[in-house]
């Protein structure tokens, strides 16, 4: 069981952030601390220890020597970029939502790269969550964890019917196995704005 720290968790300092991590290791857990969001110009200078980037250049200007994931936000879809990000060092590419059986197994056979896919969550309107609604509408990032899913309202038109532009979540639950014989490393599910209880909902299926 690994204990992960998302952005539903705060911490006042560094301290109990240390302390949290060393409970669970007494535990016999794992920790990881993930930053996924799109680093504004203001916000760089906040980044200094460990954490999984999207923009993984960001670690090399600080001389953060951790493993790099390249996130789902980079809209990865073809084995070029995946090479791109091999050479750069980067240990594990999280594919877009939007990738194919066929474009997983022939990015898997062309890199021989860690490769990370979604098995359940929303599959957001704009490319692997890439959304300026939240942004525009309610003022909250939907890139840096606070999306207020804006796709999932209805709205009003001119025949009087509703409409929601969002698609239908992704379940790929009934296919875990076909992925694993692909050779996918690692499944994700989404967790934005999600609770611990759907989470684990999702895994007993």
């Amino acid at each position: 069981m690994n204990l992960i720290i998302g952005s539903h968790v705060s911490f006042n300092n560094t301290s109990q952030l240390v302390g949290s991590v060393k409970e669970a290791l007494n535990y016999g857990e794992n920790t990881f601390m993930f930053y996924t969001g799109a680093p504004q110009n203001t916000k760089r200078s906040e980044i200094k220890d460990g954490l999984t980037l999207e923009a993984y250049n960001i670690m090399k200007e600080n001389n953060i020597n951790l493993e790099i994931h390249i996130s789902t936000q980079e809209c990865t879809l073809n084995s070029e970029a995946v090479k791109f990000y091999k050479e750069e060092g980067v240990k594990r590419v999280v594919l877009a939502r939007e990738s194919s059986k066929e474009d997983i197994k022939n990015i898997i056979a062309e890199t021989n790269m860690d490769i990370e896919v979604f098995v359940h969550g929303a599959m957001c309107t704009c490319y692997s969550g890439r959304c300026m609604l939240s942004n525009y509408m309610t003022n909250r990032d939907s890139n840096r964890g606070g999306c207020a899913q804006v796709c999932r309202w209805e709205f009003d038109t001119d025949n009087g019917i509703n409409l929601s532009i969002m698609p239908k979540d992704l379940n790929m639950v009934p296919f875990i196995k076909a992925q694993i014989d692909l050779g996918v490393a690692s499944f994700k599910i989404e967790g934005r704005m999600r609770s611990i209880y759907y989470v684990s909902t999702v895994l007993l299926a």
